[in-house]
């Protein structure tokens, strides 16, 4: 066999072999299960997720438990089935819109909202306090881990100092690792 044909065909064998190798790892690695999300803060374990639309939304602040959550905050957004709106120049990375709020006519989420529109603010409960988060919801370092509170709430130049922070308190929760 001439020399040139067994080097294709060794490239052949081998790309076939990798293909092989990568199918089957896919095929083998579960797809995330989903999270079961309840009403209220959790209490034992999970990832609680607090969204305050303002005052001036007149919508009821929402507190949810997601039990076996893995992922960031934007992903814990999603599972809670908030369906969190990226801006145009960032489509899954600045949070534009939750829940449907703000509405398409009151915002369009073509670029990033300024504080004059009303944006969304993140917060962390650290040690049952709550800081605004460093960290993008999207980061992929920012992963939610059991025991932790997130908060959202929408600010507007006319949001009083006392409501610039998520209105609900959670409990500190350990989780159980074993």
């Amino acid at each position: 066999m001439p020399k040139g044909l067994v080097l294709t065909l060794g490239l052949l064998l081998a790309a076939v072999g990798l293909f092989g190798v990568l199918s089957k790892n896919q095929a083998s690695t579960p797809a995330p299960e989903s999270s079961a999300v309840s009403s209220g803060p959790c209490l034992d374990s999970g990832v609680t997720l607090v969204i305050d639309f303002g005052s001036e939304s007149a919508l009821q602040s929402n507190v949810s438990c997601l039990q076996d959550f893995a992922g960031n905050g934007w992903q814990l957004l999603e599972e809670a089935d908030l369906a969190p709106t990226g801006t145009s120049q960032y489509p899954a990375a600045f949070v534009c819109r939750i829940g449907g709020w703000p509405t398409e006519t009151a915002q369009d989420c073509l670029d990033t909202p300024s504080y004059q529109e009303g944006t969304w603010v993140y917060f962390k409960s650290l040690a049952g306090e709550w800081v605004r988060s460093g960290q993008g919801a999207a980061d992929p370092n920012n992963r939610v881990a059991c025991g932790a509170a997130e908060g959202w709430v929408f600010i507007t130049p006319n949001t009083p100092e006392s409501e610039q922070s998520p209105s609900a308190s959670v409990p500190q929760l350990t989780c159980d690792t074993k």
